[in-house]
């Protein structure tokens, strides 16, 4: 028997009533011993058996002590069964509880994952909107010397005046490294995003007008201010 079998078993409100044989008695006295919530457990009912015997309690009669200890007698059992069925009921009514709790969180749980799925459903379809739209631009930036191999494509719209990065082929920098991609405008880099690698296939970086090639250096984490030109892994005309 397990720890949950044993918990909706009754073996619990038998022992506190006094109902269990002595085989049940070692076995409840053993999950007792070996689970202290199910400690706790079986002090709460002794404390609810102990009030509720509490309130059944009457005061003595004064006359004919022989006829109410004969009736006492006749209705122990009775007072017996009634006890074992209320805390026989509290006891499913706690296990109900926690379980409801339970559910309850996972339910939130679920509804959560369910909302960032959607919203990652709905964040793909806006991206293969944007990929496939008429005024998109797929800038495909090709290895230099130093990474010939290498291949990262820009998704380019002048229209939304928008742009996304897909690193692509990009060999994995160095601990302490990251990528930085720039755009040549009138002969000046400008700085227009840093890339996570590995990270999304689509990243955002910065539309910017008049720029007329693309490129993406190996720098500091963090980026610089100017571009390493010595380690320029991939370029291309926009």
């Amino acid at each position: 028997m397990n720890k949950e079998d044993f918990l909706v078993s009754g073996l619990l409100e038998k022992y506190v009533l006094g109902l269990a044989t002595l085989e049940e008695r070692e076995v409840v006295e053993r999950f007792v011993k070996q689970y202290p919530d199910i400690q706790v457990e079986l002090e709460a009912l002794q404390q609810a058996m102990g009030d509720y015997a509490e309130t059944q309690a009457e005061l003595p009669p004064k006359r004919k002590k022989a006829a109410p200890s004969r009736l006492w007698w006749l209705t122990a059992p009775a007072f017996l069964a009634l006890g074992f069925v209320s805390l026989w009921e509290y006891r499913q009514w706690g296990l109900a509880t926690e379980q409801i709790a339970r559910l309850s969180a996972e339910y939130a749980t679920l509804q959560q994952r369910c909302a960032q799925t959607q919203a990652r459903h709905e964040e793909i379809a806006r991206l293969h909107a944007f990929v496939h739209h008429r005024h998109t631009r797929a800038v495909y930036l090709h290895g230099t010397a130093v990474s010939p191999e290498a291949i990262a494509i820009v998704y380019w719209n002048k229209e939304a005046r928008r742009a996304f990065c897909n690193p692509g082929s990009l060999p994995a920098p160095p601990p302490g490294k990251q990528y930085q991609i720039w755009a040549d405008v009138k002969g000046e880099m400008i700085h227009i995003g840093l890339l996570s690698h590995p990270g999304d296939d689509m990243q955002t970086i910065r539309f910017i007008d008049h720029a007329k090639s693309l490129n993406i250096t190996l720098e500091p984490a963090g980026g610089s201010k100017h571009p390493t030109v010595e380690l320029l892994y991939v370029n291309s005309d926009v």
